[in-house]
């Protein structure tokens, strides 16, 4: 009897954990629904889209071509939209008038602040797919002062779209091939020329230990991207030696690098937008491993005519084979593994006119 119940419970355990991961996806593209709605409203009530993050555009640079206002941003775009999500508490909670200033050009670092460590660990469940996990599992070191920390910082599985060009970052190197949202940007639905329904909003980039084995390294100026096993291998390889790399999406930290964690040689690398080609212009393909953002590659500018490119993270999920997208007109869709990168790569763009047929993701 003992063994026909075993083998009875073999049989089902099966079924109930497929089961259990179907209702957990149908929610992870319910939240995709969800952020599209959010942005839609925004858009409707600020007739712009929210910057990935917001920094000081006018700010002369520095002599040695540095423009540290543009780099370490001030806060970002799921800062702006937490009233949209239901989360208006937390969002009266932010204050938007902390950080570093710098008359008459405005501030920097208002994220990394004492003021705003409340605002900072507040985990709202939309920004998270079930698939994935229910929480983040870092602690943060804040910058001002750095004896500050939380004990959990607030995360999120989902990244705007940054489009494929090098940069995620006005001016762009090729502005036709930028994505939605972007770095220091204000992009209105109406320049979308692509079609609202054939261009990416913002896609699973899933975060986490669980969900990142590994961590890319390179893929800038002369560099191949290659994946690199996460913890002391990949801080050593990011240049953080003898400390320790782990990956996730700090959504309300306005960038930089990878940054301190709470804990001694802990640093932790993300992003908040993604993108469909790497720094040098290269495929990025869905579920490839994550990279890193040093939103400072566009602020240490070369000689001209343009500065080189700039790393961001790529999408990826937890789901096998797949990555799944809202799309500017609301709809969600999934994008295998398997597809072609010049449609891929075309889905991304807001102006590049390519020819993305119904059937071909």
């Amino acid at each position: 009897m003992i063994a026909i119940i075993a083998v009875l419970i073999a049989l089902l355990l099966p079924a109930v954990q497929a089961a259990r991961e179907a209702a957990r996806r149908a929610q992870c593209t319910n939240n995709l629904k969800q952020l599209a709605l959010a942005l839609h409203n925004y858009e409707g009530v600020n007739s712009c889209l929210p910057a990935a993050a917001q920094g000081i555009r006018d700010m002369p640079m520095s002599p040695s071509g540095f423009f540290i206002g543009a780099c370490y941003m001030n806060f970002t775009g799921y800062h702006m939209m937490l009233p949209y999500v239901e989360q208006g508490n937390t969002y009266n909670a932010t204050n938007f008038s902390a950080g570093m200033p710098n008359p008459p050009y405005g501030s920097w670092f208002g994220w990394s602040t004492w003021e705003n460590t409340t605002t900072f660990q507040v985990q709202a469940s939309v920004f998270l797919c079930p698939s994935n996990r229910a929480q983040g599992e870092f602690g943060y070191r804040f910058d001002f002062p750095a004896t500050t920390s939380v004990e959990r910082a607030a995360v999120t599985d989902y990244l705007f779209n940054g489009g494929a060009d090098t940069m995620a970052t006005v001016p762009y190197n090729r502005p036709a091939l930028r994505g939605p949202v972007g770095f220091n940007t204000a992009t209105r639905f109406a320049e979308i020329s692509d079609g609202l329904s054939q261009t990416f909003l913002l896609g699973e980039a899933a975060g986490g230990s669980g969900a990142n084995a590994r961590i890319a390294i390179g893929g800038y100026r002369t560099s191949q991207r290659v994946c690199v096993p996460r913890g002391s291998q990949a801080a050593s390889a990011a240049g953080y030696a003898g400390a320790s790399l782990e990956y996730d999406n700090l959504m309300f930290q306005a960038y930089g690098r990878s940054h301190a964690g709470s804990t001694p040689k802990l640093m932790i690398g993300g992003g908040l937008v993604a993108k469909t080609t790497d720094a040098t212009g290269a495929f990025y393909g869905p579920n490839d491993c994550g990279g890193l953002t040093y939103s400072d590659d566009a602020w240490y500018m070369p000689p001209p005519p343009s500065p080189p490119g700039q790393r961001v993270p790529n999408f990826r999920a937890v789901h096998p084979g797949s990555v799944s997208f809202a799309l500017c007109d609301g709809s969600v869709r999934s994008v295998k593994n398997s597809i072609h990168p010049q449609t891929y790569m075309g889905l991304s763009t807001v102006a590049g006119d390519e020819i993305v047929s119904a059937d071909s993701f």
